[in-house]
Formats: C-alpha cells, sequence, structure tokens
C-alpha cells in the first residue's frame, strides 16, 4: 500500500474515534458519513492497484447504499428531535 492509502487508513481510523466519541446523534452520524467516505476512498484505491474492475463497482454500489441509508438516518433523526 502507498502512502495515500496510509493517509486515508489513518482518517478513517480517527472518523472511527470520532463516532465513539460522539455525544449526539448527529455527530454520530456525521462520523460515519465521514467514515463511509474513506472506506469508499480506501477500495476505489486497491481497486486501481489491483485493476481489478469489479471493486470500483462495488465501491460505487457500496457509496450509493450509504448514501441512501445517510438519508434515512437523516429524516428519522431529524423527526425525533
Amino acid at each position: 500500500m502507498n502512502i495515500v492509502g496510509y493517509i486515508i487508513l489513518f482518517a478513517a481510523i480517527l472518523s472511527g474515534l470520532y463516532i465513539v466519541k460522539a455525544h449526539n446523534p448527529w455527530e454520530m452520524l456525521l462520523g460515519y458519513s465521514s467514515l463511509t467516505v474513506k472506506l469508499i476512498a480506501l477500495m476505489i484505491l486497491f481497486s486501481v492497484i489491483i485493476g481489478a474492475e469489479w471493486a470500483i463497482d462495488a465501491a460505487i454500489a457500496y457509496m450509493m447504499l450509504s448514501i441512501g441509508g445517510l438519508m434515512i438516518l437523516a429524516y428519522f433523526n431529524s423527526r425525533r428531535s
């Protein structure tokens, strides 16, 4: 893994810690969103490195599911507040 991968991995770990330290649901949602973006970036980086186009497709599918899930969580979170 190159230096970019390590930087993204470090940022993903920090996002995970942000989720653990969150005080309210909105902070947890922000941390989850940040974590998924970094994991998608790692998936795309690895797929480019190994040359697997199917992995890019998997990253795009994961991104779409993540966006949909975040929208649903934000909707229910706003209704609860």
